[in-house]
């Protein structure tokens, strides 16, 4: 969830901040995190402080911390002045009578506390998770509502742009589980209302933010869910995935539970009679686009890997063609210039290529194409054309310089 719905769902707080997936600090219109002129350490000190709320550090532990490897001469002393702006930094931004955040120093540290008019969202998930949790037996749609709540202020790992602090790595560890546990809970109380649709909404979101390695039981609820919205096939393609990806990261296989109900569904469909003319009909839902293929350069490397292994034995020819487009008037083109003579070349490739030919953005100037089974004469008049054609068309000062070179695997 972005700072901005949760601006506008809650009521009027004097302070916002965000750690989960993006840092953010929002006071009114004004983003705190966003402006200049703040050291990197004022907002590590901060940052420190935030993630354990409540809790007085010792000054020794903070100083190991911030400095780990001993490259200030004085830390103390540096600390006690990046506390200082710290507390300014708030005092200066923040439009309240009381700053909503203290730093107050006790027994021999610091200890950062939130006011009332402070919105944090690690306390709001886990004030959500716990209401939810008292909800399961007297109000289940009421706890449905606040594991709904909670589980979409979850962005990703806590301050991500820490990834190798070992400071951050207890609160993102904890906060990481803390979110699993209430997609879970989630997940069961969709599951006993029949939600199936939206147990399988829940889950892709969880799937795209956390790989979920270790929760095989929400692999399975989602792959239920789906044989539940007779998605079967998707079922047994998410299935493949997460085998293919607990064996690349963790060299094991998916659970036995899960290898049962992988081969009961199989079972299922054998029974249901899923032949080949089912399997066709459902790849050709989407209306395929008239002309080549455009595709990003992941599927092109595939596609021609591909391609070239489907002519280890034969004297086929593949072409691969460069088109590139170069700026001919004085001065430097515009990024909109540029996306605009861009977008023209790839409808004059789409259009003048092949259905079977592939195409392909390679960086911001060039375009790259794979032309199968073309003759060296066809391909070089078909490099002749697109650039006689974008020459017409395009209207914006860029040249076309294109090259089109055969190969084969004799």
């Amino acid at each position: 969830m972005v700072l901005e719905e949760i601006i506008a769902s809650k009521e009027t707080f004097d302070l916002y901040i965000c750690t989960l997936g993006t840092f953010q600090i929002r006071s009114g219109e004004v983003s705190i995190s966003e402006k200049a002129g703040r050291s990197r350490k004022v907002w590590d000190l901060f940052k420190y402080l935030l993630i354990n709320e409540g809790r007085t550090v010792p000054v020794d532990t903070i100083v190991d911390s911030l400095w780990p490897e001993g490259e200030n001469a004085d830390p103390r002393a540096a600390l006690q002045d990046l506390v200082y702006r710290v507390r300014r930094l708030f005092a200066e931004e923040v439009a309240s009578d009381e700053s909503p955040v203290r730093i107050e120093f006790n027994r021999g540290g610091y200890c950062l506390t939130l006011g009332l008019g402070c919105w944090f969202d690690l306390r709001e998930m886990e004030y959500l998770f716990q209401e939810a949790a008292s909800l399961l037996d007297s109000d289940p749609q009421g706890a449905r509502s606040r594991y709904r709540e909670g589980v979409a202020l979850y962005g990703g790992d806590c301050l991500p742009e820490h990834p190798y602090d070992p400071w951050v790595f207890p609160a993102r560890y904890y906060y990481r589980r803390l979110y699993m546990e209430g997609v879970l809970q989630l997940v069961e109380l969709l599951r006993d209302a029949g939600d199936h649709a939206e147990t399988v909404r829940v889950c892709e979101k969880a799937f795209s933010v956390e790989p979920f390695l270790e929760a095989e039981d929400l692999h399975h609820r989602f792959m239920q869910a789906l044989v539940e919205e007779r998605r079967m096939v998707d079922a047994l393609a998410h299935y493949r995935h997460l085998a293919d990806l607990l064996d690349r990261e963790l060299g094991v296989k998916p659970s036995r539970h899960l290898r049962d109900f992988n081969r009961l569904l199989r079972t299922d469909m054998e029974v249901a009679n899923l032949d080949l003319n089912a399997i066709d009909e459902r790849l050709g839902e989407e209306q395929e686009a008239e002309g080549a293929l455009l595709c990003d350069r992941h599927t092109f490397r595939f596609l021609h890997r591909l391609e070239m292994r489907r002519n280890e034995r034969s004297d086929n020819v593949i072409c691969l063609g460069l088109f590139s487009l170069s700026w001919h008037a004085s001065g430097t083109p515009g990024g909109r210039d540029l996306g605009v003579a861009m977008s023209a070349l790839k409808e004059i490739l789409t259009s003048n290529l092949r259905k079977g030919d592939v195409i392909t953005q390679w960086n911001e100037e060039q375009c790259l194409v794979m032309l199968p089974g073309c003759a060296r004469r066809d391909s070089e008049d078909l490099r002749e054309r697109i650039e006689l054609e974008f020459a017409v068309r395009s209207d914006v000062p860029f040249n076309l310089m294109s090259q089109i070179q055969a190969f084969s695997n004799s």
